[in-house]
C-alpha cells in the first residue's frame, strides 16, 4: 500500500514504486550506516531461542514549502 503522502507500507511496495531506485539507495545507506556503527552481530541461534523479527519502515521527510526533502527507510 502507498499512502496519500507517498509513503509505502512494505519492502515490496518500495521496490515496485516509481521511486524504487531512490528507496533502494536510501535502504543501502541505512544498511551501510548500521554496519559502520556495529549495531548488530550475526550469531548462531542458541537452542530453544527464537529470532527477533523486524521490518522496514518507510517515511518521507518534507520541506516547509511542501516539497520532498528526503526518503528515510528504517530498520
Amino acid at each position: 500500500m502507498i499512502t496519500n503522502d507517498g509513503e509505502t507500507s512494505c519492502y515490496q511496495k518500495a521496490v515496485d514504486d516509481m521511486n524504487s531506485e531512490k528507496w533502494k539507495m536510501a535502504m543501502d545507506e541505512e544498511m551501510d550506516s548500521l554496519a559502520k556503527n556495529n549495531t548488530s552481530d550475526f550469531v548462531e541461534l542458541p537452542g530453544g531461542r527464537s529470532v527477533v523479527g523486524c521490518k522496514w519502515v518507510f517515511k518521507l521527510k518534507w520541506k516547509v514549502d511542501g516539497s520532498m526533502k528526503d526518503m528515510r527507510p528504517g530498520w
